[in-house]
């Protein structure tokens, strides 16, 4: 868990997984490891923390260790600084950067490193004219890379080491979600997606306003495709919609679940369930039908908000800023799969 102690500070946190819950923690000594860090931006993966400030990503380990880093080359003053780590793909860590231009007269550009996630060793290099935008947020399928801008959104090939396509007719917002054939994404004229093949924009406009990035699935049985949408229709009204389409222009809306508050982080969908957020309660519904089967209240200092939702090893958790939620309810790691999921939504298919 990543908490920030300060302005440029912040802390790695590791807890280990209790055998029963919540009566192992409640008898538990303060049993975290910490290590403290440069503040930066934070994903998580296999297990590890790959944490990004402006000029270096730091691996840290369950152990709260170092596991390596990776510095910039070149001056620190040589204007280039890191974006995050953007994607993770055949034992590899992709890093995006950009360079902004010294001169009035230079060009910006945007530069991807390849890593071995292991060692951190650098495998490859690449360079991309123009960037990848103003205020770009990133998310990725395989060696694909989606940069999504305050004017469109580029598809970027990490193994081809070029720019497939880019969008500049949608204005895009914070947030996005890549799936089988298409990027799920908001714009200024509602929620849309983009499609892979060629960048062309469909589902626009919308009268929704989305409140956390959609989850995309697949539905094997009756190759359709799907979405879990955290929506709002206005003040105070937010809910939870289950898309379903066999392509984007031809879709319909199998439920609707009215929630009182905005639901702030990605669904997580695992077998026949669905685990959301909405304010201070935690979900969890049935995928077919979007009943509740239960849902938890967490007590919240009042600057505090949940953010994140994630299964880690057949663990439920539940994060925010200086927050961690280990749900009491024990999830099949090996359910019986009704919908399958994009990358880096919920567990494997």
């Amino acid at each position: 868990m990543y908490v920030q102690v300060g302005q440029d500070k912040a802390e790695i946190q590791s807890r280990p997984l209790a055998s029963t819950i919540p009566a192992a923690d409640t008898n538990a000594k303060n049993d975290a490891k910490r290590i403290e860090v440069p503040a930066g931006e934070t994903v998580a993966h296999n297990g590890k923390v790959f944490l990004c400030t402006a000029r270096e990503l730091l691996v840290i380990d369950t152990e709260c260790r170092i596991d390596w880093r990776f510095v910039l080359p070149g001056k620190a003053d040589n204007g280039e600084q890191l974006l995050g780590a953007v994607g993770f793909h055949d034992g590899k860590v992709y890093l995006a950067s950009r360079n902004e231009p010294r001169s009035d007269s230079s060009e910006k550009t945007g530069h991807v490193y390849t890593l071995d996630v292991t060692t951190g060793r650098q495998t490859g290099f690449a360079s991309l004219r123009g960037g990848f935008g103003d205020q770009p947020k990133f998310s990725s399928k395989a060696d694909i890379i989606f940069a999504a801008n305050t004017t469109g959104v580029i598809r970027y090939n990490v193994t081809e080491q070029r720019q497939t396509w880019a969008t500049k007719t949608v204005s895009v917002g914070p947030h996005q979600a890549a799936g089988y054939d298409f990027l799920f994404t908001t714009m200024a004229n509602g929620f849309g997606a983009v499609y892979e093949a060629g960048g062309d924009v469909f589902l626009a406009p919308s009268t929704v306003t989305v409140t956390a990035p959609a989850t995309p699935f697949f539905i094997d049985a009756t190759q359709e495709h799907g979405l879990l949408v955290p929506t709002s229709g206005g003040l105070n009204s937010y809910s939870l919609v289950l898309l379903k389409h066999r392509n984007l222009t031809n879709r319909s809306q199998v439920w609707q679940l009215p929630v009182k508050d905005a639901i702030t982080a990605a669904p997580v969908i695992h077998g026949g369930n669905v685990y959301f957020v909405s304010g201070k309660v935690v979900y969890r519904v049935s995928a077919a039908t979007g009943a509740v089967c239960w849902k938890q209240t967490v007590s919240l200092n009042a600057n505090e908000s949940l953010t994140g939702l994630a299964l880690v090893d057949g663990e439920l958790r539940v994060s925010g800023s200086g927050v961690l939620v280990r749900v009491a309810e024990r999830v099949d790691p090996h359910p019986r799969q009704i919908f399958f999921g994009g990358f880096g939504t919920w567990g494997s298919r």
